[in-house]
């Protein structure tokens, strides 16, 4: 049709192997092949700028903080390398995901030591339906998991930031707005989400 960039969305990169599908289909077309991007760059970039944002917010320093990643796929593990090639490093990080991803959440802990020079302790834990006990100790949570409401409002500490790039939700918006409204003690934000200069 002529056009020069596409855009995957949703659950299209998933469903064409990160749109490789979609250029091999492509490629014996005869036809200028489009660039072709899956948005996730653009999304791991909008989170660390609301995950700065948060803490502008609330006056906290990365520093001297606990950071849990619940969900290290494709965006929470590039949100989390991103940050720290971008950031000052968390006093400490916690890395959740289903008990079938330990394995490869402890390389990525080995990673993030011997390649990004992370040099503070990493705790790698599984989650089955609900998140542990554990996160709840985090100072700023970043969720970017498929799996529903598996963060309880209520059990955040005050003073807690939680930046969530999930779908669906990781924890009852509903429950979460009332929280910032009445107590106004947690700033919970959506994280994929930009603001064009």
């Amino acid at each position: 049709q002529g056009v020069r960039c596409v855009s995957l969305a949703g659950m299209l990169p998933a469903l064409s192997g990160y749109g490789f599908g979609v250029l091999r289909l492509l490629a014996g077309n005869n036809q200028a092949t489009p660039a072709l991007t899956t948005g996730h760059a653009t999304t791991v970039v909008a989170v660390i700028q609301t995950i700065e944002a948060g803490l502008k917010a609330t006056g906290r320093l990365l520093a001297g903080c606990t950071m849990a990643f619940v969900g290290l796929g494709s965006i929470g593990q590039a949100v989390l390398q991103v940050l720290l090639k971008t950031l000052p490093h968390p006093r400490s990080l916690i890395l959740c995901d289903r008990p079938g991803q330990i394995p490869r959440l402890k390389a990525l802990a080995q990673s993030l030591a011997q390649d990004l020079g992370y040099q503070g302790t990493i705790r790698v834990m599984a989650s089955e339906g609900k998140v542990p006990a554990a996160i709840y100790q985090a100072q700023v949570i970043v969720a970017a998991t498929s799996s529903p409401e598996i963060i309880d409002v209520e059990q955040l500490q005050a003073r807690t930031i939680v930046i969530d790039d999930s779908f669906p939700a990781c924890l009852d918006t509903g429950v979460a707005i009332q929280r910032m409204q009445h107590a106004g003690d947690v700033l919970i934000v959506g994280g994929g989400a930009g603001r064009s200069p």
